[in-house]
């Protein structure tokens, strides 16, 4: 369930049931509104897919479009830029570019200590073995990388960082050009078909990672009922994912075309679920601004707390 109040609950019933009733309220005050969410291209955006395949942003009454992007950061620079009114991706990427422009991260949607995973190439065994491991710079994957180097009391001078986009680490593992590299699905998956085995998932290093609901601060401060019914059927969408393994899987395959044998596994990693920041998730964000700085990411100590709205979901 839900954290969303009755009252709302019940004014978005229909969606769940896609009856494609129009929704009033909140819903039909926004409906001349565009909102365009900026997704990545994976199955972490399920319930995105799943409320586009669906027509749930339709029946609630906004104008919605789906606007997909070859990763996520891509997606968030959409919405920094103006392009775009929402993004999904995660913590890390979003707050590099909070460094940048004004955002607002209303709520969590999906949480994970599995979609993140360590591919070894054969003959590697144990991470103490990992001599040369890719990473994606500045992004999650460094960040994992560096929770394994010294969850292991490996000497970061023992192991050379070799950067690469995402698509091309499997390719680097199958050459032996990296023993190893820490990414995100559906890339960790595609270096076992190359040879590799998944080693590590990030829980196991102690990282669990969060994707946000984040938008503009103009957009926001002019639109804040749409962004409570945005919020409202995201949260429908995910417990629908969460629901139904199989409905999620025709939804990724309706966007990004991938089989539902794929997706399927990677689905169930993801705890699909809209709430509220806690406690917990700013002591997690405040070790990852840290990284940030130490990386040179940002130039400075990232301030991001301005740009969290908490007990958003709580007020829908």
């Amino acid at each position: 369930m839900t954290t969303l109040d009755m009252s709302r609950r019940s004014l978005l019933a229909g969606i769940a049931a896609a009856t494609g009733t129009t929704l009033l309220g909140a819903g039909a005050a926004a409906a001349a509104l565009p909102v365009i969410f900026a997704a990545g291209v994976d199955p972490a955006y399920t319930p995105a897919y799943l409320a586009n395949y669906r027509n749930m942003y339709a029946n609630s009454g906004l104008d919605f479009k789906l606007q997909t992007f070859s990763q996520g950061g891509d997606a968030v620079d959409a919405v920094a830029t103006n392009m775009a009114t929402f993004s999904g991706a995660g913590e890390q990427t979003t707050m590099i570019r909070m460094a940048r422009a004004e955002m607002r991260a209303l709520a969590i949607w999906a949480t994970t200590g599995d979609f993140i995973k360590l591919t070894a190439r054969q003959g590697i065994t144990d991470p103490t073995q990992i001599r040369k491991v890719g990473v994606v710079a500045g992004s999650v994957s460094e960040y994992c990388t560096n929770l394994m180097l010294e969850h292991y009391n490996i000497a970061p001078a023992t192991v050379e960082k070799v950067r690469s986009g995402p698509p091309e680490l499997p390719a680097l593992l199958a050459r032996g050009d990296i023993d190893a590299y820490f990414v995100w699905e559906p890339w960790a998956t595609a270096g076992t078909k190359v040879g590799g085995t998944i080693l590590l998932k990030s829980r196991d290093i102690g990282y669990v990672s969060t994707l946000w609901l984040t938008t503009n601060r103009a957009w926001y401060d002019q639109n804040a009922e749409a962004a409570k019914t945005f919020v409202s059927v995201m949260a429908q969408a995910c417990d629908m994912a969460q629901g139904s393994t199989d409905l999620a899987a025709e939804a990724v395959n309706s966007v990004i075309k991938m089989d539902p044998a794929t997706s399927k596994p990677i689905i169930k990693e993801m705890d699909f679920k809209v709430r509220d920041f806690s406690d917990e998730d700013f002591a997690s964000f405040d070790r990852i601004a840290k990284f940030l700085h130490d990386q040179k990411v940002t130039e400075k100590l990232l301030d991001y707390r301005p740009h969290m709205v908490r007990d958003f979901v709580k007020g829908i």
